[in-house]
């Protein structure tokens, strides 16, 4: 028992010392325990294949990447860095989320680096070591890190950026202001916002009392480094996309979307009908119908800037009362998101819930930091103004967006340097006999921010799980479990009877179930809620061409169109609708008007091509299929289908051009064209295993070619492949005959 005690004794003598000599060390390691539990907990969830929104955007955008399409084809609607280096984990990992998502803990984990050098380059090692800690166990941090999200990442870069720039302040050194700089560009490519803060950087010179020249010089070093990274970006963009687009173009809508009448302060929503179903496609026409002509992305950008600053200038007030609404939710305890209910994940996961740490302690001590920090009669120097300066400044500038958890992130590292420092300058004052009014009064700016950030939030309600339900109801929709989805969506529903898409998706889980007379009901009750859902008339339309009212099923698709005149599937009812009709002449009129409207008709020509050959019109039928089987993936950067878990548009793409491929197989086939059929029908089957009629124009095509051996084999891999088919089971003895010789 003594030998016992005295390894303990031993053991913990060694980590005191090891701590003592290797703080940040320890911390890291500290931080890396607990995410390793983290992740651990994470995997074992069933949200962890749940990507929403955002980070199944993210998700597929690089996985294109991973696959080959790394330049684009588009100006950059969002900042690509973050996609890019993603693209890179999955194409060095095949697609591993695990990778990912270690990524970006160990990225966070620099954070935490970070937030230590400036802390005890400001302060002291306690200071730095404790400041270390808040970062290494704070909730938040550690759970946006794991997310497919920019903001772990840019925050770490923003750190990097003022760390640097402390350092060639201290040392007057023009290469670390060069450093700070291309740190600032990676993190504009990242999050262009970060643009807004770069005036604080230059005018801090100012105040260093440089002459004219010595601040000419830092500001063009300075602006050379930020420049770099960003030129690139921009050339890409000219190059590719056409149009003088910085970094990305999202930031016009960001903006109208933060001030018009509806704006509340919180959500992504545009105003009605779209609210937060808006998509990109979305924005461009009501963009160039606003304004009656055609508009590139810059332009698109420009146009909703202005629309956001002519409401600004029109409701000046109405503006001041939802900006003081924004730093409302940007000081208080309460983490908004906009795609995932936070306070029912951390209920989920045990690690986050039994860390006591939130905004509330940390914007409190922050404010006891920055008093402490105003009667420290300049033993600090001027230099640790500089980052309480630049947490007002990156407040002041999401709030002319709107605000959530993921946008205040960058600031919470800030925070926590003085969060540190004002925790232990309290403690040495309680410690010691030198509790004055001084430390009166800086320990009642804490009590204060803490009762601010602790004030209840009416606006958002953060023990609602209705999002929650939403997403996972839609997850298992997208996965095929349609009795799964049914049942959260039911439950979502009497929770609240009109949640936006509820209704809708419920409807289309019937649909594919084989029940439209449900589904129609569950459409309907959607249109009810929003009388403007195009997606809920072209579904209507569906359930109207299932039930053989094709009149009905025209009119729906009509009406969808009236408000989203873009959508593929209106166009694609039509044109079955008519071709049951035997309507020729509005199946070509509908070809048309759809061409004129769709970036992709890859479904369209496919439908197209279908009902010309039926009406054995093959010539006009191939043209369209060619054209079908030719169609190039979306534009990966502005692809709306990206952010639906039930719509994978690469995969679409891909069956599109199987179907295609097939059609032409056979058209060339019953044409006499076997070399040609040969190669279409492989081609699809290549590109969609799971197509029985390609497999039996392969095996015609070959019979008829004279290759009766080839035709056996693709005859034994049909078989094989499709036991019960009863097409297959009569070719064996006609190719037979075809291999007997003639005498």
């Amino acid at each position: 028992m003594q030998k016992i005690v005295l390894i303990w004794v031993i053991m913990v003598r060694s980590a005191i010392a090891f701590i003592k000599k290797y703080p940040l060390v320890a911390v890291l390691l500290l931080g890396a325990l607990f995410r390793i539990i983290y992740l651990i907990e994470y995997y074992h969830d069933p949200q962890w294949p749940q990507l929403l929104v955002d980070s199944l955007f993210h998700d597929r955008w690089a996985k294109r990447i991973a696959g080959g399409d790394v330049l684009g084809s588009e100006p950059f609607f969002r900042a690509p860095l973050y996609i890019y280096i993603l693209g890179l984990i999955y194409w060095l990992t095949e697609n591993s989320l695990l990778a990912a998502r270690i990524f970006g803990h160990a990225v966070g984990l620099l954070g935490v680096a970070a937030t230590y050098l400036i802390a005890r380059r400001l302060f002291n090692t306690r200071t730095a070591v404790l400041a270390a800690i808040f970062h290494a166990l704070y909730p938040i941090a550690m759970y946006f890190e794991s997310e497919l999200l920019v903001d772990s990442f840019f925050t770490t870069l923003l750190e990097y950026s003022v760390l640097l720039f402390l350092i060639s302040i201290e040392r007057k050194s023009l290469k670390s202001l060069f450093w700070c700089g291309i740190v600032l560009g990676l993190a504009a490519i990242a999050r262009p916002l970060v643009l807004g803060l770069i005036p604080v950087f230059f005018v801090w010179h100012y105040f260093e009392r440089d002459n004219i020249r010595q601040f000419s010089k830092k500001g063009a070093i300075l602006a050379l480094g930020i420049i770099i990274p960003i030129l690139p970006v921009t050339l890409r963009n000219v190059t590719v996309g056409h149009d003088f687009v910085l970094i990305a173009s999202s930031g016009g809508i960001n903006f109208h979307i933060g001030n018009n009448d509806y704006a509340d302060g919180y959500s992504a929503s545009l105003p009605p009908p779209y609210l937060n179903t808006w998509e990109i496609k979305d924005i461009k026409y009501l963009a160039e119908k606003e304004t009656g002509k055609e508009l590139k992305p810059s332009e698109i950008s420009s146009y909703f800037f202005g629309k956001g600053l002519n409401w600004i200038k029109e409701n000046p007030l109405r503006f001041l009362v939802l900006t003081l609404k924004k730093w409302k939710f940007i000081f208080n305890n309460l983490e908004i998101s906009n795609n995932r209910n936070l306070n029912y994940f951390f209920g989920t996961i045990g690690i986050l819930k039994i860390i006591p740490l939130d905004f509330a302690i940390i914007s409190g001590l922050a404010a006891m930091g920055i008093f402490s920090l105003l009667y420290s009669g300049g033993k600090y120097g001027r230099r640790a103004w500089f980052i309480p300066i630049l947490i007002l400044m990156y407040a002041l500038l999401i709030s002319l967006f709107f605000i959530n958890a993921r946008f205040r992130l960058p600031m919470l590292p800030l925070m926590m340097v003085f969060s540190a420092f004002g925790g232990m300058s309290i403690a040495e004052a309680a410690i010691r006999p030198s509790f004055n009014l001084k430390n009166t009064l800086t320990v009642a700016a804490g009590v204060v921010f803490l009762i601010i950030a602790l004030l209840p939030v009416s606006e958002v309600n953060k023990d609602d799980i209705k999002s929650s339900l939403f997403n996972r109801a839609n997850y298992s929709l997208s996965t095929g479990e349609y009795d799964r989805a049914i049942e959260i969506y039911q439950e979502l529903l009497r929770q609240n009877p009109g949640y936006p898409d509820a209704n809708l998706n419920l409807g289309v889980a019937f649909i594919r179930k084989g029940n439209p007379d449900t589904a129609e009901r569950y459409f309907r009750e959607e249109l009810r809620h929003f009388p403007d859902r195009a997606r809920a008339y072209s579904n209507l339309a569906s359930v109207y061409y299932l039930k053989k009212d094709y009149d009905s099923a025209l009119a729906l698709a009509d009406r969808a169109l009236e408000f989203r005149p873009y959508l593929s599937d209106p166009y694609l009812i039509k044109l079955r609708a008519n071709h049951n009709m035997g309507d020729i002449a509005a199946i070509t009129r509908t070809i048309s008007t759809a061409e004129r409207f769709l970036d992709n008709k890859g479904a369209l020509y496919l439908e197209a091509g279908n009902i010309y050959s039926s009406f054995e019109m093959y010539d006009r039928a191939k043209e369209y299929l060619l054209s079908a089987y030719k169609e190039k993936p979306a534009a990966a950067e502005i692809d709306d289908n990206a952010f639906r878990q039930s719509s994978d548009g690469e995969k679409q793409l891909q069956r599109i051009r199987a179907r295609a491929a097939y059609q032409l197989g056979f058209i060339y086939g019953i044409t006499g064209k076997t070399q040609e059929s040969i190669e279409y029908s492989r081609s699809a089957i290549g590109l969609d295993s799971t197509i029985v009629e390609a497999y039996i124009n392969l095996i015609n095509a070959y019979n008829e070619f004279g290759k009766p051996d080839s035709a056996l084999i693709i005859l034994a891999l049909a078989e094989n492949r499709f036991p019960d088919n009863p097409i297959l089971a009569g070719f064996k003895l006609e190719i037979e005959k075809k291999r007997q010789p003639l005498y």
